[in-house]
């Protein structure tokens, strides 16, 4: 298998989706890529999420508003998530929230009520926590499905980035669970593709 056929396969296979990305005229924090992949052995959703510099999450204005911050919307019943109504919400992961701490909140849609701490931006109580990885400008980290009321892993989502409260960027997309032989086969075709470039480039050198 060819290097450039290997990294295709891998792109269909790999479950996340790329979704258009639309800039706001605000600047500030933006999304360059995100993804959502399911992984139904582990029962978790991996989410990567790669913004135009490394955020300041912890900066925040006089009003309380952080200077950089997201938000996932996720609805496990809809196909699009920009046809759907704010009341489908089932799952809200607040980056706003994050402010000196290392953990993300998770918070219920209206169907449990509003929380009404300011911090909750209207939405219910926090129904868990995950852990994020910060590298640059890459952030990533992987809730489970309970956490986010999905119970197959699979749902429509949006993200937004936020500059002290004015959206800057969005994006949308659905995330696809991948049965545990697709992932096995997913992990393969990495490796297949690594060990093309490997000796490709082996050869480069053996020729210079």
């Amino acid at each position: 298998m060819s290097c450039r056929r290997a990294a295709f396969v891998l792109a269909v296979c790999a479950g996340g989706l790329f979704a258009g990305i639309v800039p706001a005229a605000s600047g500030g924090l933006t999304i360059i890529s995100q993804s959502a992949t399911a992984d139904a052995r582990d029962q978790k959703v991996i989410f990567e999420l790669t913004f135009n510099h490394p955020p300041d999450f912890t900066t925040v204005d006089s009003r309380g508003r952080a200077q950089d911050a997201f938000q996932y919307e996720i609805d496990p019943n809809s196909l699009d998530i920009n046809q759907s109504s704010f009341l489908n919400i089932r799952s809200v992961i607040r980056g706003s929230e994050i402010g000196n701490g290392n953990v993300l909140p998770i918070r219920d849609g209206f169907q449990s009520g509003v929380d009404p701490n300011p911090a909750a931006g209207g939405w219910g109580p926090v129904r868990g926590t995950v852990p994020f990885t910060l590298t640059g400008s890459r952030l990533t980290f992987a809730p489970t499905f309970s956490d986010l009321d999905a119970r197959d892993g699979a749902f429509a989502y949006r993200v937004f980035t936020t500059n002290y409260g004015a959206t800057a960027s969005e994006a949308s997309g659905r995330s696809i669970s991948l049965p545990p032989a697709m992932q096995a086969g997913v992990a393969m075709l990495s490796l297949i593709a690594a060990t093309a470039i490997f000796h490709r480039r082996h050869r480069r050198k053996s020729r210079a």
